[in-house]
């Protein structure tokens, strides 16, 4: 709480939060681009991710290009629909 009112809005403490949560186990090494969905897309829709290459270097901020990041095992992503769901329905 030093570090300002809303420091739990920001990505790192975000990421911090999410790993020394209650299920760490909800992020994903992602291994190909672009992110497919694995659920049955005559249910769910089209399995490609809405997330672009531009969104996901616009957060990297520079550090280092989509490739970089796959290559060098650096991005993931939060997959809360295994946690939250039984026989596809989501549980709330």
């Amino acid at each position: 709480m030093d570090r300002g009112k809303f420091f739990w809005f920001r990505d790192a403490e975000f990421a911090q939060q999410t790993l020394a949560g209650i299920n760490p186990y909800a992020l994903q090494l992602v291994t190909e681009w672009p992110i497919k969905s694995k659920l049955d897309p005559e249910i769910y829709g089209d399995p490609v991710s809405a997330i672009t290459k531009e969104c996901v270097e616009r957060q990297i901020r520079g550090y280092m290009t989509l490739e970089e990041a796959l290559e060098q095992n650096k991005l993931f992503v939060l997959d809360y629909y295994g946690i939250f769901s039984k026989n596809g329905f989501l549980i709330m």
